[in-house]
This record gives C-alpha cells, sequence and structure tokens, in this order.
C-alpha cells in the first residue's frame, strides 16, 4: 500500500487506537487492487478508465465512510489522552491483631447515597484497591474467617482524592463486629498540594454571580487577577484569571475530568452554583495526567444523582435599587445606572423511576440543572479628552510644577534639553 511511510507522522498516544480501528476495517475487494494514497484511503486511481459510473459511486461512497471512520477514531483518541481523573480511589491493608496480614479476605466498598456496591478479595500481601470512585460517602466492610467482621463508616471519597485504610481484624470471639466511625481520612497516595473547595462552602458562602469559581482563591497561593465587577457564568476569562504561587494565570480547568476550556485559557463552561458538588485546586507537585498548563489545575465534580431525590429553584435580582454606585461614577458626580438583573433556575436530581416500567433504584439516576441569566448592566467609564488650548497645540498644562521639570507631577512630551 502506498503511503504506508505516513504513520509515523501520527503522535505515539494516538497510533495505538489508530490501527485498532484500522484493523476493524472492510476492505472492498475491488479485483486485488490496493489503495494509492493514504490520505484518501480510496483505490479509485488504482482502476483505471475502465470502471463503469455505478461502481465508481459506491467505492466513492466507501471511502467517504472510511474517511469519516478515521476521523472519528482520532478525536476519541485525542479526548482520552487529554481527560484528566477526577474521580477518587481507596487502597489499604488487612492485617491481623499481630499485624501479620490476612490473604483471602472479603472487602466491600459501598455508596451510602446510592447503594452500589464493590468487592474485592485481599491478595497474597493482605492488600486491597478501589479505583475509580465517584466523589461522596462510602462504608467499607472486611469480612474474613476466622475474625469477626469489621466496618468503617463515613469514609468519604473527594475530587481526585487517594486513600489509604489499613484494617486491623480482631478474633473470632472476642467482639461480634468492629465498627468504626471515620473522620477525615488522611491522603497519603498523592503529593500534589492545594485544597478542595466542598459543597458546604458552595453553598453557604456569598457567591455574587452564582459560580463557584470565584471560590477559588480560597486555596493557599492562589490570588485573583481579573475584574470582579464580571463574575458572571458567561465572563469566561475572569473566571479563570488567578495566579498560583505567581505563576502565570494559564489555569487547567476541566469538568468531571474532561477539559473545559475556552480561548486562552478561559473557562468553557461554568455549572450553575447548585449543580457542582465540589472541586479541587491543585496548585503543585502534579502526577503524570497533570501539568497541561503552568498554572494550576481545577477539576469540577458535577452533583449525582442518589435514591433520594432532590431539588432547589432560586431567583436572584439584582437592578439599580439593590446595586452600589460605581467609584468613579460618585467621584464624577453621576447616579446609579439603570441595571436590570434576573438569575434563576433549578436543580432535580433522584433515581430513574417509571411505574410499571424500571425501577432504578441503587441502579440508575439521573440529574437535571438549568439556569438563565438576564442581565442588562451599564459600564461607566472615565475617560480624559483633550482641551482647546491642547487641540491648538498648546501642551503647557501638563508642566504643573515649573521650578523642576523632572517633577512626578509634570507630563514631559520632550525635552529637548
Amino acid at each position: 500500500m502506498a503511503g504506508r511511510d505516513k504513520k509515523s507522522s501520527i503522535p505515539e498516544v494516538v497510533r495505538p487506537i489508530y490501527l485498532v480501528g484500522l484493523l476493524n476495517w472492510s476492505w472492498p475487494d475491488y479485483d486485488s487492487h490496493e489503495c494509492v494514497s493514504w490520505d484518501s484511503g480510496c483505490p479509485l486511481n488504482a482502476l483505471g478508465d475502465s470502471a463503469s459510473p455505478e461502481r465508481l459511486t459506491l467505492m466513492s461512497k466507501n471511502c467517504w465512510c472510511r474517511s469519516g471512520s478515521a476521523a472519528l477514531l482520532l478525536l476519541f483518541a485525542f479526548v482520552i489522552a487529554s481527560a484528566q481523573e477526577f474521580r477518587g480511589s481507596i487502597t489499604g491493608q488487612v492485617t491481623d491483631p499481630n499485624g501479620a496480614v490476612v490473604a483471602g479476605a472479603t472487602v466491600t466498598l459501598k455508596n451510602v447515597a446510592t447503594n452500589t456496591q464493590a468487592t474485592t478479595t485481599t491478595n497474597g500481601d493482605g492488600s486491597y484497591d478501589f479505583l475509580l470512585l465517584q466523589p461522596g460517602k462510602y462504608t467499607l466492610t472486611v469480612n474474613a474467617q476466622g475474625f469477626s467482621a469489621a466496618t468503617r463508616e463515613g469514609i468519604e471519597i473527594r475530587v481526585a482524592d487517594k486513600l489509604t485504610l489499613d484494617i486491623k481484624m480482631q478474633t473470632a470471639g472476642v467482639t461480634g463486629m468492629v465498627t468504626i466511625v471515620s473522620g477525615t481520612a488522611l491522603e497519603t497516595g498523592s503529593v500534589s498540594t492545594g485544597a478542595v473547595i466542598e459543597r458546604k462552602q458552595i453553598a453557604e458562602l456569598p457567591l455574587s454571580e452564582g459560580t463557584a469559581y470565584q471560590l477559588a482563591t480560597l486555596a493557599p497561593g492562589v490570588v485573583y487577577t481579573g475584574n470582579p465587577q464580571f463574575t458572571a457564568p458567561i465572563s469566561n476569562g475572569n473566571l479563570a484569571a488567578f495566579r498560583s504561587n505567581g505563576a502565570p494565570p494559564q489555569n487547567q480547568i476541566t469538568l468531571d475530568g474532561s477539559p473545559n476550556y475556552a480561548f486562552d485559557f478561559a473557562v468553557g463552561f461554568s455549572p450553575p452554583a447548585d449543580a457542582v458538588q465540589e472541586f479541587k485546586i491543585q496548585t503543585n507537585a502534579f502526577d503524570a495526567q497533570q501539568g497541561y498548563s503552568a498554572g494550576a489545575t481545577v477539576n469540577v465534580a458535577v452533583k449525582s444523582g442518589t435514591n433520594s431525590p432532590h431539588g432547589s429553584v432560586y431567583y436572584f435580582n439584582r437592578d439599580r435599587s439593590r446595586t452600589a454606585n460605581n467609584f468613579f461614577s460618585n467621584r464624577s458626580g453621576q447616579g446609579r445606572p439603570v441595571r436590570t438583573y434576573h438569575r434563576f433556575g433549578g436543580v432535580l436530581s433522584g433515581p430513574v423511576d417509571i411505574p410499571r416500567v424500571y425501577n432504578g433504584h441503587d441502579k440508575t439516576f439521573f440529574l437535571f440543572s438549568y439556569e438563565r441569566l438576564l442581565d442588562n448592566t451599564a459600564e461607566p467609564q472615565l475617560f480624559s479628552v483633550p482641551t482647546a488650548a491642547m487641540r491648538n497645540g498648546d501642551f503647557s498644562a501638563l508642566i504643573a510644577d515649573r521650578t523642576n521639570i523632572a517633577s512626578t507631577a509634570n507630563t514631559v512630551i520632550y525635552n529637548p534639553f
């Protein structure tokens, strides 16, 4: 096949996925003629002028199908390569009262909100692990022959947490069951630094425009550098305008692990605050999946439906009577401008339950969120314009201190001396 050497131009991270898709294609047999162009993937040029119009039409359709498949495969590969993991993990070791490892113990992890369970067995080293865990609260139960059951409740997985929970079993007969109510677990599986903005903070702290990204400055070392007057969900650039540890404001923004970019490192989409579960700001020592940009990494996790229905509705009004005047308008003696501001929406979540058709409890959940913003805000600005004397070429008014030409109060256009 001609043009086969062009495969070397495909990035290494994409090539395995591309080749798998290539092997699954159905290459039609047109008298054993081969494709002469890697770019088009089409065998039309190999047939010469003897092919009928009907056959050429059929072959052209096949070529378009193969070209479209290649484009989709490449797009999928790039999306996979650029995604970041927002889910957490739990790992640990099960031991007996003397510290010896317990192999073959059954470990069960249960999500408190959805009742979904995962089960694994400790290996020869007594170790277990649960990967790809949605943020939320969990209960861990360990059972082993000859030992009392051990349960650890209240385990909280936050965005991208890597927790280590070691379990010490008690000999059977000493006690029926050991239950430990867990506090905040120490994350020892990651060395990255930063902070997690929890749901309680998002719900209770003031948000002038209802965007959770405003709370990014709660993390140590993060300073906001944008315009504080524009923090609405549509202010993409200002929402990401913060510096981490003095680095340029080029931050990596993700939503449930997927890239959430707009132009020039701005936020692509800002979910309503009521739909955000929490988000994590990592400011230093990223692992291999992070570090796309020079700034921080902000990973936002959206709420998930649970077995219990939840909902909220809200409405915010900030017209002229509820808005303070601009500082520069006050200084120039201008009154408050006319303003129209209405922001309203709601969030609804729960199990997918269709009576007599489908019961989604413990299995299938949904989350619906809607928000609309109607904002008509004046932007008063202060400008300096030339005086009549300046328009006639007299700029002497710019020299405030005529006794000292080097005074900082003077604006010197040109000094011939």
